[in-house]
């Protein structure tokens, strides 16, 4: 078990925490997408990175999807399965 002064489940105290330089933790790529790419956080021991975990689009047969449904869908798969690190979309303003 871990041993330290701070404990969290909370995603953006992670954030907070790792951005604060307090340690090391695993956590999803995706969390630190930009902070990654820009080098301010760095992975250590990728080899023991988790597998990837599939996610299934699941929806009722016989019936035709909206085509919002389906341009959501393409969508985040294509995010997820383009290949280039961390699936991020920055937010646009």
């Amino acid at each position: 078990m871990p041993s330290g002064n701070f404990h969290t489940g909370d995603a953006e105290q992670i954030r907070a925490a790792v951005l604060a330089h307090m340690g090391l933790i695993q956590a999803p790529a995706w969390l630190f997408a930009p902070e990654i790419a820009s080098g301010a956080v760095i992975s250590v021991l990728p080899d023991f990175a988790p597998a990837p975990m599939p996610i299934h689009a699941v929806h009722p047969s016989g019936r035709r999807l909206p085509t919002t449904t389906r341009v959501f869908i393409d969508f985040v798969s294509e995010i997820l399965t383009s290949g280039h690190g961390p699936a991020f979309v920055p937010v646009r303003t």
